[in-house]
């Protein structure tokens, strides 16, 4: 039996030097498979965050060509000069004698922008007279506002005769704007 003692004790030894050195080759890569699959979840959730980076991205690229073009339309140039005749130009509607049968431009005096302020933003008054449809008036005034520059639609007044007959009822309007410029303190004009 103490034969059988030594023989059990060496199978018991050499079973623990073999889980031994099998624990010392399969530790490294079972430490590295774990190291490897908590890099491949961190990735993975990088990922789903970059996709969701991009979207955020797009909507704030969005957001910024909205807001872009809101400032381009609400907030206007205000040049050197008042640049009446220009004005005048571009508003002019064709007299087609349907829509459009009578408009007048009439340029008064260069003002202060601001009654009371002490900005040297100046405005002239451009009056303009037309017998026309509502339609015309209101695309006048529409352009005016669509301008690249200041432009104040000041006063609009519409009166319409009583006894037309037309498909078309024709008003006589006055739509009175500003044309706001900010001049050069060199006296060159």
């Amino acid at each position: 039996m103490h034969e059988r003692g030594h023989q059990i004790m060496a199978i018991v030894t050499a079973a623990g030097i073999l889980l031994a050195g099998g624990a010392m080759f399969a530790f490294p890569p079972y430490k590295e498979r774990h190291a490897i699959g908590a890099e491949i979840a961190d990735l993975e959730t990088r990922i789903q965050d970059l996709d969701g980076l991009t979207e955020e991205v797009q909507v704030l690229a969005e957001e910024y060509t909205d807001l872009r073009g809101g400032l381009e339309q609400d907030l206007k140039a205000i040049p050197g000069r008042p640049g009446v005749s220009e004005i005048m130009r571009k508003l002019s509607l064709p007299v087609d004698g349907m829509t459009v049968l009578d408009q007048t431009f009439t340029a008064g005096g260069a003002g202060d922008a601001v009654i009371g302020a002490e900005h040297a933003e100046q405005a002239v008054r451009v009056s303009v007279e037309m017998d026309a449809t509502f339609e015309a008036v209101f695309a006048l005034i529409h352009a005016a506002e669509k301008l690249d520059r200041l432009v104040r639609v000041g006063t609009v007044r519409l009166s319409a005769a009583r006894d037309q007959d037309d498909s078309l009822p024709m008003l006589t309007a006055s739509v009175g704007l500003d044309v706001i410029y900010k001049p050069s303190s060199s006296k060159e004009d």
